[in-house]
């Protein structure tokens, strides 16, 4: 089984992708879900305990990102995401 890397993924900062999405390029929400839905699923099931209300708020917190306050300038996506 072959790793396969999309080399268009890894060509956007988090900034860069958080701009993207701010400017309505949906296709940025999914690289970002790509790279960080295993860090908020992990901590979504170390508190819940249970992997359907982790995959539920998995997948509400990434849909509701877009119409968050994040601010790159302040610090990384994935440590907003993870706090």
């Amino acid at each position: 089984m072959a790793l396969e890397i999309n080399l268009v993924e890894l060509e956007f900062s988090n900034a860069e992708l958080w701009d993207r999405l701010q400017r309505g390029q949906p296709e940025a929400l999914g690289i970002i879900y790509d790279r960080h839905s295993g860090l908020v699923y992990g901590i979504a099931l170390k508190t819940l305990k249970n992997t359907e209300d982790a995959e539920d708020l998995t997948h509400e917190i990434f849909l509701k990102l877009a119409q968050t306050s994040y601010n790159p300038e302040r610090g990384s996506l994935r440590t907003f995401l993870a706090s």
